[in-house]
């Protein structure tokens, strides 16, 4: 009797095992190697993850003097905006703004954004504040993003651009 019981328990056991097997391989869900373990510093490994840790310790520096460096350029844009929309300043003052205190680097940076996301913006702005900008830019440029802006700012700025001769000699240059 005891014979017969080990035999059906070791069959058990072998009948279970083999199924266990069956649907381990079906999922291919098999058990992973252990990673090797880093010995010491002079480890192959080791210096390898060191490396790679450097690596990516200079590349997060350098986005975040990106990041930096553009919020400070927006910081500038956003001050100048806000000088130009006060309302305060004549006609007069504003294009000393343009040419004393920004020195064209509110200019500087729509000249380096693509046409159609500077013209998301400047089509927000009023006649003086844009004549500012475009007065400084090269007439490529100027086609560009006004052929982005919506169809309504641009008639209506080159409306503007047409009864100012002054400043579409300026832009025409």
């Amino acid at each position: 009797m005891r014979t017969t019981i080990w035999c059906a328990v070791v069959l058990g056991v072998a009948i279970f095992g083999g199924w266990w097997a069956a649907r381990a391989a079906a999922t291919g869900t098999e058990p992973r190697a252990a990673a090797p373990a880093i010995r010491g510093a002079d480890d192959e490994g080791f210096r390898k993850l060191l490396d790679e840790v450097r690596r990516r310790s200079a590349e997060l520096d350098r986005r975040e003097r990106e990041v930096t460096e553009r919020a400070a350029a927006l910081e500038s844009l956003e001050e100048a905006v806000a000088d130009s929309l006060s309302g305060n300043s004549t006609r007069a003052g504003v294009e000393d703004a343009g040419t004393c205190r920004l020195h064209g680097s509110v200019t500087r940076i729509y000249e380096n954004m693509r046409p159609e996301e500077a013209a998301q913006i400047l089509d927000q702005l009023d006649d003086e504040t844009l004549r500012v900008v475009f007065a400084r830019m090269e007439p490529k440029q100027i086609g560009a993003i006004v052929a982005a802006m919506s169809r309504e700012r641009a008639v209506a700025f080159t409306k503007t651009l047409a009864a100012d001769g002054e400043v579409a000699r300026t832009a025409a240059r």
